[in-house]
């Protein structure tokens, strides 16, 4: 049974515990939103509220200066505490201006699409276990947030 949950104009930093458990593959997760003018960065995470674990860390960066510069960071933190080895790319967002985010749980991975188009991969470093809960914090002004449960 499909199910979505919808949540509009959140405060951020937002803390969302998934009702029905957790994140399974075939799950989406559509964020629309807006970073601030003055947007430093800000970050989508998929947690195990268990553990604390950060399955999957989406980090959006605006930083003018090195090594932060305009770049968007993938990455895990293991159950050990540390973090890997971090993944990047360019940016595709732009202080100020509205855009739509959508994380598609596959079974080896995380496909990320920034406005309709496929941006990257993330695959799983760790099993997504009990991911059930998502947390924004940051520069960023959020519109909604679907869950959408296959």
């Amino acid at each position: 049974m499909s199910k979505t949950i919808s949540i509009k104009h959140p405060e951020v930093p937002l803390e969302h515990h998934i009702t029905d458990g957790k994140l399974e593959v075939g799950d989406k997760v559509e964020l629309k939103g807006e970073p601030l003018e003055n947007a430093v960065r800000f970050s989508v995470n998929f947690i195990d509220s268990s553990t604390e674990q950060c399955i999957f860390h989406l980090d959006f960066r605006f930083n003018e200066e090195e090594p932060y510069k305009r770049t968007v960071v993938r990455n895990t933190n293991f159950p050990s505490g540390t973090w890997g080895a971090e993944e990047r790319a360019d940016n595709p967002l732009q202080r100020g201006e509205s855009f739509k985010i959508q994380i598609k749980v596959s079974e080896d991975r995380f496909d990320v699409e920034v406005n309709d188009a496929h941006s990257f991969d993330f695959v799983h470093r760790v099993s997504l276990g009990n991911a059930n809960v998502i947390k924004i914090k940051g520069d960023v002004k959020i519109k909604s947030v679907k869950i959408k449960e296959c």
